[in-house]
């Protein structure tokens, strides 16, 4: 649960590879952004692993032989050919980290991954005004801590409670978390 950036695309010119990833590492140094470069040639997968801000998922970089951006999942085998989005959690990071992730994808896709889409949970991609995308923040913070809180307030007993009655009490406490939701937005 939180605000994801989610993004997929293929390099213009997949010949320039190594001048992206460049270009991209320069970009992160000059940011003071953390950098984890990947050269897997099993997985045929090279490029950068950019930590925008520390309470912020990575934003991966890494291009397939054809210049595909791939996830990192496919350093680890777990990734389908098929499955081609990317994502970048940015919730925890706050509204900053989310508006600098989306100033380096748009500039991705003026210079070098024309194709790139992206997906943005709270629209900023598209709306760019910035008080809509610190009500989503706000709004989703309110929804993490009203969950958390509820989680935290649920009693349980396991040697008087069965395992049902736990799951009715979970569900009874999520519909007033959404209830309680629902009346504030």
């Amino acid at each position: 649960m939180g605000i994801t950036l989610h993004y997929k695309g293929t390099l213009n010119n997949p010949i320039d590879k190594d001048n992206v990833i460049a270009v991209i590492t320069d970009i992160a140094e000059n940011a003071g952004w953390s950098i984890q470069k990947i050269d897997d040639e099993d997985k045929h997968l090279r490029g950068v692993i950019l930590g925008v801000h520390e309470k912020c998922e990575p934003l991966p970089f890494l291009f397939d032989a054809y210049g595909q951006l791939r996830s990192v999942f496919w350093l680890i085998d777990i990734a389908k050919p098929t499955e081609l989005w990317i994502f970048s959690k940015t919730q925890f990071a706050g509204v900053e980290a989310h508006i600098v992730s989306i100033k380096f994808l748009e500039f991705m896709k003026k210079n070098y991954i024309s194709n790139l889409e992206v997906n943005d949970e709270t629209e900023y991609w598209t709306h760019r005004d910035i008080n809509i995308l610190q009500q989503k923040f706000q709004q989703m913070n309110f929804i993490i801590d009203s969950v958390g809180a509820a989680l935290n307030n649920l009693k349980f007993d396991r040697e008087k409670e069965s395992i049902d009655e736990l799951v009715n009490k979970i569900e009874k406490s999520f519909e007033d978390v959404h209830n309680k939701i629902k009346n504030k937005l």
